[in-house]
């Protein structure tokens, strides 16, 4: 496996970001695992969120005990992790392939419409714009094989083409593989894979479908990497 340790590269500039929104550091220290795995695929959810109980929530502008790293070579049971998890190893008995994870953003926000209400504010979204761009820096870093956005927002967040922080101008290329930086990207079929209806009889073929073009652009990925 080849990890890539998060704390050095992340925390400097995650440091600007929230000086430049926040007047100290009584904040929420921007959240973010300890290690990312390079060239796999890669899921991409929204933001950190952690449960209610957990008590010692990290405040400042840099992250000094960054999340545990999750581990896909075992099980979900045995990296103990928390139920948002759960479908990225279910994906992973159909696709064949261990995966890493990382979050668009690196705020705290418990709810998701706290973000989607922020996100009306212009100084809010630019702060949500310059976390998302950092992300998508850190991607073309690691050079995922697939990236499978798992998140509706994450992908709105992505297409916005009313701002000018990011460009993140993906497209089709001849084998119909939506590519950023030649990297490939499904945002259509997966961007509700974090719902709670996800499971329900109503989105089997919602779910079919993600599975065979997960498979099907992991194949042409696959006859094009060294």
């Amino acid at each position: 496996m080849d990890i890539f340790t998060l704390k050095d590269y992340l925390n400097p500039k995650l440091k600007k970001i929230w000086a430049n929104y926040y007047e100290n550091e009584n904040s929420i220290a921007p959240m973010f695992p300890e290690c990312v795995l390079k060239n796999h695929v890669l899921f991409l959810s929204l933001n950190p969120s952690l449960p209610s109980f957990v008590k010692d929530v990290e405040y400042g502008f840099t992250q000094s005990n960054p999340w545990r790293f999750l581990n896909s070579k075992i099980s979900y049971e045995e990296n103990e992790s928390v139920p948002h998890f759960k479908n990225f190893f279910k994906i992973q008995n159909e696709i064949n392939e261990h995966w890493t994870f990382l979050d668009l953003l690196y705020l705290r926000k418990s709810k998701q419409l706290d973000i989607e209400n922020s996100y009306k504010t212009q100084n809010d979204r630019n702060f949500i714009l310059e976390q998302a761009k950092l992300t998508l820096d850190l991607i073309t870093e690691i050079n995922p094989k697939l990236v499978i956005v798992a998140n509706s927002f994450t992908e709105k967040i992505l297409h916005d083409k009313k701002q000018t922080i990011f460009n993140f101008n993906a497209s089709l290329d001849n084998d119909f593989v939506y590519r950023y930086k030649n990297i490939p990207f499904i945002t259509r079929e997966s961007k509700f894979l974090g719902s709670r209806f996800w499971d329900s009889e109503k989105n089997k073929n919602r779910y079919e479908n993600m599975i065979k073009e997960i498979q099907r652009v992991l194949e042409i990925t696959n006859k094009t990497s060294p």
